[in-house]
């Protein structure tokens, strides 16, 4: 894919184009299908309709810091799905809920931080209505949503985790009166599905939230355009309360583990496989395959197996193969089914074959011993017989494959770390499998004298002049610049500075580096970091492209993919300025009601650590890089900076630390960041024997450390305080963000001090610099500082098995004709707009099909390459124009905002010569706007105090006839919101109304004129109660 590239045109401070569509192409892999009863999908050639709000309130991602990304628009599930060309969608039913909708308007909270309620009110349809659509459709379609995000778990209730009443008597209803009923579920996370046992459902469909372009893609699978090909990368299970981490989950203070190794479908496959609804690892497609193991071989550690795949069904499709291990129980105990490799194949048509290969390193498979039954503090592989099973499930597997050990083997010799400090048992399988109970090994070393031990002296210090350039010219070395350093130089090095720093990208999460003025005239560059991982999130309201949550990209199992997708939005990073995305989240899926399940990956260590591995091995690809986060146990959001996790050393070694792991040696990751949290009683952002002796040290891990943001440490057994960076400095944790000002130490921590009492030595601050300053020198920053060349680095990717699918090919149309004109597309646009065409009249391509809507506005063209599905949507007239900017919002003043909302009921006149844009055309004084010429625009800016629907009324003239018809659209942020049509008035004033859905914030209010001849006399703004 590299000379796609190539053609890429990164423009300043704006989205890419390309990565916005190929998000739709990832997350289309991603959309899992579980229900496909009768064959009711594809829908082709059908009349549906379409029930419940969240058709017109897409669910693009969950909130808080993972998902607060601008977009110009968000295309909704019922506009693409009318747009579809083979898909009749009812009218009538469209219109009682565009209505409605209009009427109860998307709540988004007060505008407060996690104050976005986790579902949207729905409408209470009457039955009749249900009964009318039903006589005239074959299908019906019922959509339900929800959000959840930082600092607010989800909730055992209804509205989030359960259905509300009305929307289980809105599935209850349409699936009793529809010969078919499919349900859509636009959720960043599991949600009950109780009403699979209830109600007749045909289909049922996770859409998961795809990001700015999901419900096109939704639309396309819906369609049939594309086969769906994603598993579930998490096990859903009937019952909440029989999750083994239930019990244990929510609490405040302190969450123990009792549950330890055996997460998810590892608890399942060997207790309890009753409760479970669908499992890990499985989806649907529109056809069906045959998986065949062939061959199995061992060559000294490394184990390899032939796969046979074959599409014995009529569609082309994708399936993932997947290989399962049972290791001998042994004195440690093991889950009987544990991942051990996957793969997607390519595309295949019907009949056609392929065959995957795999390689896995038996090492990798060995488990944790805590304990000391075969060696304390190692990891070991105990005698006995390793089977293997192949399929494309953790349920629809076949036995092949076995390896016997003779006797025990050690393959990795560590030393404990980070042990629990307080009596607890786990859970363990006896001889029958029932769960049984053992006491979980304590603390044996000491943690203070341990850090006594290991701390080494300091470099020597000098009175050298070096800049960091020198360095990088190779005329001194990095120790002799550190050693050049004054101590309060050194401890400005740890201080990040934020939110929406000055000194980088407006809006972004963090500046640190050179952020005081003697370490910026010692060439020490100002990186950047941003908020992700689904897009770069800049209050400064900039827009980016908002791509697929992390759930939706393991879901796709297509590894691949994810690094391609993030290697453009390295490009889009590079356009803003953006060194290091924080991102990708990559906790654990524990438990189904964590509110930010939605950014992780998966309740499996391999599916987290490699897909991640993935995504930081794309935007290394492209010169930037990610932080793995929240390392580590961060698995709630109740109580996040002070809920204390009692794991077990082993719990800790093959679930919870695994997946960074991954990452740290497959991709060469450079950045990680600790999360909130103490685990067994150290905050994880002070905590040596995680930061400096596992990851550093064990993992050889050698980029910077951060903290979250404003984050507690501590000393052994002392409190979690904000201020006491010594402790995070002496675990080798590099950087605290953040902080207003790193000179002045604005948060008054505890560094210098702890430096001249003697309990924080001058080699910890020069070690922590090191890191620090060795990854600024391979930062986009300090080439633009040092107006140097850019050459990123390149890292060598080591992944954790292999197979021989190495490549990826995504095609695309070079040209297509419409109408007789050629049309040029460049790679990865997957969306044309063509506003100078009114209709489609003719089309040509070099594909495998063109399907033109019948109002001959909206094309798809689909073509089909070496096993890929590439869709072009052609979209022609008037309507595609409100896409277009009509205002330069990156060069807007905000701070000239006009509050408007804060009370219902109360209108606030706008003065009318106050804008902050006017294009030619238009006269403007105080007391009147006079429209002279077609299509020009006047802008404001406002601050809409709360969500809601606002009322825009005005006073306006014209000297045209009454029969004239005179419209004039309204856009908000460039986005077309309505459009009102007054007539000529012969000069007299008269009122006219509109009303927008706004949420909280600053934003750009347009008025475009569609004709001239138009006098605006007053502007109120005002929200309706």
């Amino acid at each position: 894919m590299s000379q796609y590239m190539k053609t890429i045109e990164k423009k300043s401070m704006s989205p890419l184009d390309e990565l916005r569509d190929l998000s739709k192409y990832v997350a289309e892999e991603g959309i899992v299908l579980l229900e496909n009863k009768k064959n009711v999908l594809p829908i082709i050639n059908k009349h549906v309709a379409v029930f419940g709000r969240i058709q017109f309130n897409y669910y693009k991602s969950g909130t808080g810091s993972g998902g607060l990304v601008n977009v110009r628009n968000v295309p909704n599930f019922i506009d693409t799905l009318r747009q579809s060309p083979n898909i009749f969608v009812d009218n009538t039913v469209y219109e009682l809920y565009k209505e409605w909708v209009m009427d109860h308007p998307f709540d988004a909270g007060n505008g407060q931080w996690a104050s976005e309620p986790w579902h949207q009110k729905e409408m209470e349809l009457d039955l009749s209505h249900i009964k009318d659509a039903a006589k005239m459709n074959d299908i019906g379609i019922v959509i339900i949503g929800r959000t959840a995000g930082e600092d607010k778990d989800n909730y055992r209730g209804e509205g989030s985790y359960y259905l509300t009443q009305t929307e289980d008597e809105l599935i209850k209803n349409v699936s009793e009166h529809f010969k078919k009923t499919i349900v859509i579920l636009n959720v960043g996370n599991a949600v009950d599905l109780s009403f699979m046992d209830k109600y007749s459902i045909d289909g049922l469909i996770f859409a998961w939230h795809g990001g700015g372009m999901g419900a096109q893609a939704l639309t396309d699978i819906i369609a049939g355009f594309k086969s769906p090909s994603g598993k579930l990368p998490m096990t859903l299970i009937k019952d909440l309360k029989d999750d083994p981490s239930d019990k244990n989950f929510g609490h405040r203070g302190e969450v123990i583990y009792e549950e330890d190794i055996y997460v998810g479908y590892r608890y399942f496959e060997t207790f309890h496989k009753d409760a479970v609804r669908y499992p890990f690892g499985y989806g649907l497609t529109y056809t069906k395959f045959l998986i065949e193991p062939k061959t199995f071989d061992v060559v000294d550690t490394q184990i390899k197996f032939s796969v046979y795949v074959k599409n014995i069904g009529l569609e082309l499709s994708k399936e993932v193969v997947q290989i399962y291990l049972e290791a001998p129980q042994g004195l440690l105990g093991k889950p009987k089914r544990v991942l051990a490799a996957y793969e997607k194949t390519k595309g295949l048509a019907p009949n056609e074959e392929t065959t995957l290969e795999f390689e896995i390193d038996l090492f990798n498979l060995a488990s944790y011993d805590d304990f000391g039954h075969i060696y304390k503090s190692s990891y070991v592989l105990e005698k006995g017989q390793y089977n293997f099973y192949i399929g494309n499930s953790v349920r629809h597997t076949k036995k092949f494959g076995k390896i016997i050990l003779k006797d025990d083997l050690i393959t990795l010799k560590s030393e404990e770390l980070n042990a629990p400090n307080q009596p607890f048992k786990r859970i363990k399988p006896d001889q029958s499998f029932n769960v049984s109970y053992e006491d979980v090994p304590l603390r044996t070393v000491n943690y203070n004298e341990r850090i006594k031990k290991e701390t080494k002296k300091p470099l020597q210090t000098n009175d050298l002049n070096i800049n960091l350039l020198d360095v990088y010219q190779k005329k001194y070395s990095m120790d002799q610049f550190i050693g050049s350093l004054s101590v309060d130089e050194l401890i400005e090095l740890t201080r990040g500075e934020g939110m929406s720093s000055p000194k980088v990208t407006a809006g972004t999460a963090a500046a640190f580096g050179g952020v005081s003025s003697k370490l910026l005239k010692k060439g020490v560059p100002i990186a950047c970091a941003a908020d992700g991982p689904s897009g770069i999130r800049m209050d400064s309201g900039f827009y980016a492209s908002s791509l697929p949550i992390g759930i939706l990209l393991a879901s796709t199992f297509n590894l691949k993919l994810v690094e391609h997708l993030y290697e453009l939005l390295g490009q889009e990073m590079l356009a803003y300025n953006v060194d290091v995305i924080l991102g990708p989240g990559m906790n654990i899926i524990r438990h189904p009601l964590n509110g930010r399940n939605f950014e992780y990956f998966s309740e499996d260590p391999l599916v987290t650590g490699m897909t991640a591995a993935s995504l930081v091995h794309g935007l290394q690809n492209a010169g930037v890089t990610g932080t793995l986060k929240h390392l580590f146990a961060n698995n709630q959001e109740t109580d996040r900076f002070n809920v204390n996790a009692v794991v077990s050393e082993r719990a800790q070694r093959e679930i919870y630390l695994k997946g960074f792991e991954i990452a740290i040696r497959s991709a060469k990751a450079k950045a990680i960041m600790t999360s909130y949290n103490p685990v067994n009683g150290l905050w994880t952002a002070s905590n040596y024997d995680i930061n400096k002796k596992l990851v550093h040290d064990e993992w050889g891990f050698k980029g910077i450390i951060v903290t979250d943001w404003w984050a507690k440490m501590n000393d052994w057994e002392g409190p979690g305080d904000v201020k006491n960076t010594k402790a995070m400095i002496i675990s080798q944790n590099d950087l605290y963000m953040v902080i207003t000002d790193a000179e002045s130490n604005s948060n008054n921590d505890n560094a210098k001090a702890s430096y001249h009492e003697g309990s924080l030595s001058l080699s910890h601050l020069q070690l922590t610099a090191k890191n620090i300053l060795k990854f600024l020198l391979t930062t986009p920053a300090f080439h633009r500082m040092h107006q140097l060349t850019f050459k990123k680095e390149v890292l060598r990717y080591q992944p954790f098995f292999r197979t021989n699918q190495t490549s990826l090919h995504i095609p695309y149309l070079k040209q297509f004709e419409i109408n007789g004109e050629q049309i040029k597309v460049k790679p990865y646009l997957q969306q044309i707009e063509l506003q100078d065409i009114e209709s489609i009249e003719s089309m040509k391509a070099k594909s495998d099909s063109i399907e033109l809507h019948p109002d001959f506005k909206h094309a798809v063209i689909k073509k089909i390459e070496k096993g890929e599905t590439y869709l072009l949507h052609v979209l022609v007239g008037e309507k595609t124009d409100h896409s277009n900017d009509l205002v330069d919002l990156n060069s807007i003043d905000f701070k000239m905002a006009l509050p408007v909302g804060e009370s219902a009921w109360n209108p606030i006149i706008l003065k009318l010569n106050e804008s902050v844009q006017l294009s030619e055309g238009i006269d403007v004084n105080s007391d009147r706007i006079q429209v002279n010429q077609q299509n020009s625009t006047i802008s404001y800016v406002l601050e809409f105090v709360n969500s809601g629907k606002y009322l825009l009324d005005f006073m306006v003239s014209s000297e045209q006839s009454p029969l004239a018809q005179l419209p004039f659209s309204i856009y908000l942020n460039n986005t077309y919101q309505t459009t009102l049509t007054i007539n000529g008035s012969e000069g007299h004033k008269k009122s006219s109304r509109a009303s927008i859905l706004v949420e909280p914030g600053k934003h750009v209010l347009t008025l475009k004129f569609n004709r001239s001849s138009i006098n605006i006399h007053e502007f109120k703004v005002m929200r309706h109660g």
